[in-house]
């Protein structure tokens, strides 16, 4: 048998092997250092410029949104100059009955004795700003003060003084309990939204010591960015007119009075709470009286009903009285249409079925 010879394992043993390799032996140092590999480095660099491609694409389209931003802002802005000129000539009651307010919250107010003829009623305030016949600030002894609070509704636009709620209740009252010395005082403004009316409470009604208030609240009051007069958007310039077409856009896929009490409904809840509490303090009594609006197709399938429902649930858990004018004649027989002017204002009809449900819920308690 031939005898194979056994090369020693090592340096001359591994030649034959790493020659036969090209670029010589293949070490562990080399096996391990794949990252230098051409194919790595290419996908290395590609990824590198996919970043800064895709970085640059982003800075670039930030810029041009903010150029595109700020020139809308820019033409906005000069569109609402031009508007808030002409709103100071021809708007709704400027310079003839509306006054800047020097509370920040309410924004504006009426003047003293003051005077317009707006919607087929002449508006007529009396020295303290509002659409009232003259009260002293002082009570009397032994009269029962009610103060009614509220936005254009409260106000009674299109229907003579006398036959408002505000001054209906009065009357009524007084044929329903003669024996009672009943007094009714109105405290309105157009275009207040809920925070308003809370302040309008607190610095306006409360200093003639009523003993019930009544918050008139309208479904439109927790919209506290706009008002259908345009006064808000006079008095209080928007901080960006960009964010606000863009809310809008999104507006637009909801109902607009439910939008608003999502969006506002713990801030204003907050505030009625506040004031209720101050006024109990003083020893007077507190309720919201909730409107509901008028659609053109009857109750039947009143959108805003869990709305309602919602409102009367939340502010009740709170301590608050409502009185859901839901539940009145004016959502009951007739047309919705048949007591109002449009969708938020009550016609004279309606405003005699508030004053009824008014003075049965207020005063004929216990009775």
């Amino acid at each position: 048998m031939a005898k194979v010879k056994m090369l020693p394992f090592g340096d001359s043993g591994r030649k034959g092997v790493d020659e036969g390799r090209p670029g010589g032996a293949l070490s562990c140092e080399h096996v391990g250092d794949l990252s230098n590999s051409r194919p790595v480095a290419i996908y290395r660099k590609t990824m590198r410029k996919f970043w800064s491609d895709a970085l640059l694409s982003a800075v670039s389209t930030l810029l041009a949104l903010a150029l595109f931003v700020g020139a809308y802002e820019l033409w906005k802005s000069y569109e609402y100059d031009n508007w808030k000129s002409e709103f100071e000539e021809t708007g709704d009651w400027y310079g003839k009955l509306t006054v800047p307010s020097e509370n920040a919250t309410m924004l504006w107010e009426y003047r003293s004795n003051g005077e317009v003829e707006k919607w087929g009623s002449v508006i007529r305030t009396n020295r303290h700003g509002f659409r009232d016949r003259e009260h002293e600030r002082d009570k009397r002894e032994g009269v029962l003060r009610i103060a009614f609070a509220g936005d254009s509704v409260t106000l009674g636009i299109g229907v003579d003084l006398d036959r408002t709620f505000v001054r209906r209740v009065e009357a009524l009252g007084r044929t329903r309990f003669p024996t009672a010395e009943i007094e009714t005082l109105g405290f309105a403004v157009d275009g207040y939204n809920a925070i308003q009316v809370m302040e309008l409470i607190g610095e306006r009604a409360m200093p003639f010591s009523p003993d019930i208030v009544v918050y008139v609240m309208c479904m439109n009051d927790f919209d506290l960015e706009g008002d259908s007069a345009g006064k808000m958007k006079y008095f209080r310039k928007p901080d960006s007119f960009f964010l606000l077409r863009l809310e809008k856009f999104f507006q637009q896929f909801s109902e607009y009075h439910d939008y608003h009490f999502r969006k506002n409904k713990a801030l204003v809840f907050e505030r009625i709470v506040e004031i209720k509490n101050r006024l109990a303090a003083e020893g007077a009594e507190f309720f919201v009286a909730l409107v509901p609006v008028f659609p053109e197709d009857g109750f039947a399938d009143y959108p805003l009903a869990h709305t309602h429902e919602e409102i009367d649930r939340q502010l009740s858990e709170k301590g608050v009285a409502v009185l859901n004018l839901l539940e009145s004649p004016l959502a009951q027989g007739a047309m919705p249409r048949a007591f109002a002017m449009d969708v938020w204002h009550l016609n004279e009809e309606g405003h005699g079925l508030v004053a009824q449900h008014l003075v049965e819920s207020l005063l004929g308690r216990g009775n």
